[in-house]
């Protein structure tokens, strides 16, 4: 039965084959005639050159045959599918190579991620500190811890006025320091002259007239 089968389908296939390649011949065949006879006049002669004879009647009196057709639908599928099936196809779960860069993306987000929220929380922090320890009223408190008491008096009020007033210099002086140049540590940088008073300037010494007769 198998072999009987298999014969009738080859014999239905090379019949098909058979009226296709008749079809195509008596078509070319038309074709050819149809060429033909327009290339000449009415009566068989042939047209001079810069005149063109149209034919009257249906200028498709020749159409292309079904069968043709099909068949070249059936050779251009048959083509489709054979360049289909010669593609690899790439799965990215399949592949060391994405799987690697996938991996390495999703590191460096989760690692971009907990920095961003580490530094939000330690500048948070921050701003919180700020704003407990340098609102107004700590502030004006700092500054009233450093002044005299008012029942205090004035020797004592002046005294600490001017020894506030000679910090406050001495740290200008400080501030306006140079910076250390590039190698130089603090060791080797000279000591830092402060402002002298009148008071603690060197007086000349005394010479009396003693001193000048002695031999």
């Amino acid at each position: 039965m198998t072999s009987r089968a298999g014969s009738a389908t080859r014999n239905s296939v090379e019949m098909a084959n058979t009226g296709s390649d008749a079809a195509l011949s008596a078509f070319c065949r038309r074709s050819v005639e149809r060429v033909r006879r327009e290339s000449q006049g009415p009566r068989g002669k042939e047209t001079p050159r810069g005149v063109t004879w149209t034919p009257r009647g249906d200028p498709d009196e020749t159409p292309v045959p079904e069968a043709l057709l099909q068949r070249l639908r059936l050779a251009a599928i048959v083509d489709d599918v054979r360049q289909a099936s010669t593609l690899r196809l790439h799965v990215p779960a399949r592949c060391s190579a994405c799987r690697d860069a996938t991996a390495a993306l999703a590191r460096e987000a989760f690692v971009r991620r907990k920095r961003s929220q580490l530094q939000e929380g330690r500048l948070q922090r921050e701003i919180d500190g700020h704003l407990y320890t340098k609102d107004s009223l700590s502030l004006i408190g700092d500054i009233h811890e450093g002044l005299p008491l008012p029942s205090a008096p004035p020797e004592v009020i002046w005294g600490q006025l001017k020894s506030r007033e000679s910090s406050r210099r001495d740290l200008k002086v400080t501030l306006i320091e140079r910076p250390p140049e590039r190698g130089e540590t603090h060791r080797d940088r000279p000591p830092r002259r402060t402002p002298e008073s009148p008071a603690d300037k060197q007086q000349p010494p005394v010479v009396t007239r003693s001193q000048l007769r002695r031999p």
